[in-house]
Formats: C-alpha cells, structure tokens, sequence
C-alpha cells in the first residue's frame, strides 16, 4: 500500500483487522509512536500480530516516515519462521522489537473486516492519502516487493509472470506509495 502522511505526529490505523473480544487477535499497520501495545503518538510505522492464543509480535519503525512524502509498505508474514518482514519502500525496515512473545505462527483467526485509515473501532483515524491497498494469500518475495514499490498495481502483470503461484505462505500485504 502506498500512504502519504503530513509532517507531524498522530496515532492512526493504516490497515487493521481485529477482534475486540476474546480471544482478542489483531493484524495491523500503526502510523504512531514507539510505545508497546498503546503506542501513542509519533511518525513511525507500528506493525502489530496478535495471535489468538495470546502470543504477539510488536515492532516500531526506526526512521520516521510522516514527512509529507508518499511511502511504500509492505508486510509479509513467511510461510518459514513466520516472524513478519516490513518492507518500506522496497527494502527490509530497519525496526526495533517492542514485543516478540509467544509461539508462531500467531494465527489471527477473526472475521472481522479489514479497515482502512482507522483502527478498526472508527478511532485512530489517519490524516492522510492511502492508495493502492492489497492483499495476497501468499508470502511475497523481495523482489515481488521491490517490483511492486516501483509500479503501479495497474501494471502488473497475469500471476504466472509476476510469479506469485507457487509461491508458499500464509499472507503478504501491501501499501503502495503514489508515482512522485
């Protein structure tokens, strides 16, 4: 998915999929602060992975990236190790772990629908442009991801050429940013 945030600080859902209840689970990417699990307000891109039998993955983006300038997201959950990989513009995110707890695969079993610029309870509310969201039921390659930072979704190619079929995994998501 591509976003694009003014230059300063808010605590806003980018892509989020939660349950409220027990078992609480959630899949999301924060735009907000360092904090662990009440993140606060801040720049920084805050993935989380909630899995319903409590075990968590938390991280925090080390740069800033509410600079008014459009970025590329991507975040793949791999078929192996199962600890998610951030993409930012194309290349792994330098992040620093708030919370890696728990077994994987974290498995986030909700029927919750995906929200897009909140946190999923209509708070949190992004201030910002969000284009081109999207969603695979494989793991994407790093060069799937680089390709994708470098193009729109409307160039992309059938499935067969972009090699995204038999590919294993369980999820990759992406956030594209606009053409500059």
């Amino acid at each position: 998915m591509w976003f694009q945030a003014p230059d300063g600080n808010q605590q806003a859902g980018l892509l989020v999929k939660r349950t409220n209840g027990s078992p609480y689970t959630q899949m999301s990417l924060m735009l907000g602060g360092t904090g662990t699990g009440a993140i606060g307000n801040g720049q920084t891109i805050h993935p989380f992975v909630i899995g319903a039998d409590g075990s968590r993955w938390e991280v925090h983006t080390d740069a800033d990236l509410a600079d008014g300038g459009w970025h590329h997201l991507a975040l793949v959950r791999p078929d192996t190790g199962f600890d998610p990989i951030l993409y930012v513009d194309g290349q792994v995110a330098a992040v620093t772990f708030n919370l890696n707890s728990g077994t994987p695969p974290r498995n986030v079993n909700t029927t919750s629908p995906w929200a897009i610029g909140s946190n999923g309870s209509g708070s949190s509310r992004f201030t910002g442009m969000i284009d081109e969201v999207a969603m695979w039921n494989v793991a994407l390659s790093s060069d799937n991801i680089m390709w994708l930072a470098n193009h729109s979704l409307i160039e992309l190619p059938e499935p067969t050429t972009f090699g995204l079929l038999g590919i294993g995994g369980l999820l990759g998501l992406f956030l594209a940013r606009r053409k500059r």
